[in-house]
């Protein structure tokens, strides 16, 4: 599932009810249930998108030393009061990263383009300053802003990513099987437990039944947030192959899903039980909040993956065709459609995992920073208090939302916000004890989104063009004569797997995060673009 469980969406409001601003998210949340609201757009990221060049200043407040750690989009380069070589513990200053200390009452500085993605303070007191202004270094927006007329993305730091790679999930029996087993595994729980309701008529022992019943999905979704860890671990060490990694991610999502529909089907039974509660709780708000962890388990990009492992993906433009293909034909006569390959681009910190594809017209993203909820930030104090921090993480999003869905309860830390706007739809998961993205969902519908000025190369008969949206973005790639007739011809990105351009010359991919070299061959000749870092 791409869209966290429950969640309503509805038309934008030019007025809503006014929440409750001395009352908290919980009492807000239960007093409304899902509704529809109209964010409206931030300007507070503005004050870390400057024009070049910016600045970034630290200055600690005591004598005890201070550690930071900075991240941006674009590049870093020291300040006037950066020590780089005499200190003793020297700054450091690598392209998108700046790290060091004061000590003392000591002051470190960088200049710097683009957007800060990341910023961790530690030690002090401390202040912080961005081009003079004072900031709360927690309030770094944990999203990357894009420079085109498009939604922000949720970012993996760079200094923390671990992989980067251009990936494929394809047909694999085992797993289909397995995927299955967990359906059929989840159904036969669900009619244990409607058998085991119907013989009970006690209202007390349907209510010990309600609780062993959600004991189960608890522990369920702990082993999965456990073995999500444990898969990462893996695939950053070596020990998972990528295809290895893609089918661990997609027997989560499935094995989530089960445990989803189980949390429905437990609040289904509880109503025969009046004043059923799990831990003085009602059992549909302990279902929202269960719901609520489970999607950040799941994800539209999982939900391909399980495809492409069933056989269901058959995508010309990626395929290998197998020997005799060219011939085979179904019974009514038409040409088969062979299973193929599902490219994946896949980036991984050491708590987090970024996945995104396209498939028939539409880009898929989704990422899961389980660090984040342990992160510090500001707490969400009210319904107010979490449109507007969307607003600042998600600014073009807010600007033009079509419709907007908010989930939570009394309990969750976690809010679950969709927003529909004209390239597709967003989903974000917010820490609500520390304003932090926990995870994000993302779905664009190619050709809506709009791209940067192409980069053209050609040689021979062949220009290939690429033109890009935002790093992990949709990538189109075209190949035409210098005339404009569409080749059909093969690309790469990257070294990654084969493109076919088809008759029409044209493909939609992934970008990847930083440089690329794009190269093409049709025509008997050789053509490369040379991607630089991209900006937002």
């Amino acid at each position: 599932m791409s869209a966290p469980i429950g969640a309503s969406t509805s038309p934008s409001l030019s007025s809503s009810p006014a929440p409750n601003a001395q009352g908290s998210v919980a009492a807000d949340l239960d007093e409304h249930g899902d509704r529809g609201f109209q964010i409206g757009a931030g300007n507070r990221s503005a004050q870390l998108q400057a024009e070049s060049p910016n600045t970034l200043t630290i200055v600690a407040h005591s004598d005890e030393r201070v550690y930071y750690n900075a991240t941006t989009n674009g590049r870093f380069e020291p300040g006037s009061a950066a020590d780089l070589v005499e200190a003793e513990q020297p700054d450091t200053v690598s392209n998108t990263t700046a790290a060091g200390s004061t000590a003392e009452g000591g002051v470190d500085d960088f200049n710097f383009t683009g957007q800060l993605t990341d910023l961790r303070v530690r030690g002090g007191p401390v202040r912080v300053y961005v081009n003079g202004n004072r900031i709360n270094p927690a309030a770094v927006p944990d999203t990357t802003v894009s420079s085109l007329n498009t939604t922000a993305i949720l970012t993996v730091p760079a200094n923390e990513r671990q992989e980067e790679a251009q990936s494929q999930a394809a047909l694999d029996v085992s797993a289909s099987l397995a995927l299955e087993n967990d359906r059929l595994s989840g159904r036969y729980q669900r009619l244990l437990l409607d058998e085991r309701f119907n013989a009970i008529e006690s209202p007390a022992l349907r209510q010990t039944t309600v609780s062993a019943a959600t004991r189960v999905i608890e522990r369920g979704i702990e082993r999965l947030s456990t073995r999500q860890q444990s898969s990462i671990a893996a695939y950053n060490n070596g020990s998972l192959t990528a295809h290895e990694f893609l089918r661990d991610l997609a027997v989560i999502d499935e094995r989530a899903g089960q445990l989803s529909l189980a949390t429905d089907r437990v609040v289904a039974r509880s109503q025969s039980t009046p004043g059923a509660t799990v831990d003085g709780q009602s059992v549909s708000s302990w279902a929202q909040d269960r719901d609520l962890e489970l999607a950040t388990l799941q994800g539209p990009v999982r939900d391909q993956i399980q495809e492409a492992l069933n056989g269901n993906h058959t995508d010309q433009g990626t395929r290998a065709t197998p020997t005799g293909a060219s011939r085979a034909v179904d019974e009514q006569g038409g040409q088969r459609q062979f299973p193929t390959p599902l490219p994946v681009y896949v980036e991984t910190s050491n708590r987090g995992v970024m996945l995104a594809t396209v498939v028939d017209g539409e880009y898929y993203r989704e990422l899961s920073l389980s660090r984040q909820r342990n992160a510090t930030g500001d707490r969400l104090s009210d319904v107010d208090a979490i449109f507007n921090r969307v607003a600042e993480l998600y600014p073009w999003a807010s600007a033009h939302s079509r419709t907007t869905g908010l989930t939570g309860s009394r309990q969750s830390e976690l809010s679950g916000i969709t927003i529909g706007h004209s390239h597709g739809e967003l989903t974000t998961f917010l820490n609500l004890s520390t304003g932090r993205v926990v995870a994000e969902h993302q779905r664009k519908t190619l050709g809506s989104v709009p791209t940067a000025d192409p980069v053209n190369a050609t040689r021979g008969g062949v220009r290939l063009s690429v033109e890009r949206t935002q790093p992990t973005g949709p990538l189109h790639l075209s190949l035409a004569t210098p005339g404009g007739e569409p080749i059909d011809g093969t690309v790469r990105v990257d070294g990654g797997p084969a493109i076919q351009t088809g008759t029409d010359g044209e493909h939609w991919t992934v970008a990847p995060d930083g440089r690329a070299t794009v190269v093409a061959r049709a025509n008997n000749e050789t053509v490369r673009v040379r991607l630089p870092p991209q900006p937002s």
